[in-house]
């Protein structure tokens, strides 16, 4: 325990990052209170979805499978022109990664 903070071995996971064109397969072992921290392929951090090889398809993917989940509901919405869910749930999805997506573009 860190700051009264527990960490969880079986739920902590590690990952590298590296370009795609160069997979490193360096993956030093990682030991944190006697137990390994296993390596993923990717994760999910603050609402983004991060993969080793920094690329967008699993994040994007998983947008498009949050607004084709809700796409009735928004056709729906529209109709009635209650915006509101919208905004709150869906665009905040979207703005947020475009956000972060220009981050890395870095302007």
């Amino acid at each position: 325990m860190l700051n009264k903070l527990v960490i969880s071995t079986d739920k902590t996971t590690a990952i590298t990052f590296h370009a795609w064109q160069n997979e490193s397969n360096l993956k030093p072992k990682i030991l944190f209170q006697g137990m390994n921290i296993k390596y993923t392929n990717e994760t999910k951090f603050l609402g983004l979805y991060l993969t080793e090889d920094i690329k967008w398809d699993v994040h994007i993917k998983h947008l498009c499978n949050i607004l084709n989940k809700n796409y009735y509901v928004i056709q729906l919405l529209k109709t009635v022109n209650e915006y509101k869910y919208l905004e709150k749930y869906i665009f905040c999805k979207i703005s947020f990664t475009f956000e972060i997506w220009y981050s890395f573009l870095g302007r």
